[in-house]
């Protein structure tokens, strides 16, 4: 998003980047995109994951964004076993395009920043991800997925932000 050199010492980032100098090597142009931070980590029960820049970071950076939190679970409500978990977008007022995501929860919570990584390098908007077709079965996910769910919060924000400047 930047396009700038940052420091983020992930093995993920370094493997890539040790694939990306063999090809130079090789005499073949590397494919590099950059990076965005995308991060998971498991403590005890509770997962973690992260892609894009976080609050702070956007302000840091002087952008024009805002952010919604939602809690849901990681299952369909009617099936036993669910858990809470939350999810954050950040994303940019103007186009409500998504910069940043954050993931707490429990077992199969961290796993959901995959589609979020997705959208965040693709360029997706919170309008993109309000309807998109994430896959459904009680025991891993509700019909409607988090991220639908935090999308869906994030357009009425903006909405009612737009209407009370009207």
């Amino acid at each position: 998003m930047e396009k700038r050199n940052t420091y983020l010492p992930l093995g993920t980032n370094a493997n890539k980047i040790g694939k990306l100098i063999g090809l130079a090597m090789a005499g073949k142009e590397p494919p590099f995109k950059g990076v965005q931070g995308s991060a998971m980590m498991r403590t005890f029960e509770f997962e973690m994951a992260m892609t894009g820049v976080t609050d702070r970071m956007a302000a840091l950076l002087k952008l024009d964004f805002d952010s919604v939190m939602v809690r849901t679970r990681n299952k369909s409500g009617y099936y036993p076993g669910g858990k809470e978990h939350f999810i954050k977008l950040t994303y940019l007022k103007n186009d409500g395009k998504l910069i940043g995501a954050q993931i707490f929860g429990h077992e199969g919570s961290a796993l959901r920043i995959q589609g979020l990584v997705t959208a965040v390098f693709a360029g997706l908007t919170v309008d993109d991800l309000a309807y998109m077709d994430f896959g459904y079965i009680p025991p891993l996910n509700s019909v409607w997925d988090s991220i639908n769910v935090a999308a869906g919060k994030a357009i009425a924000k903006r909405n009612r932000e737009r209407n009370s400047r009207s």
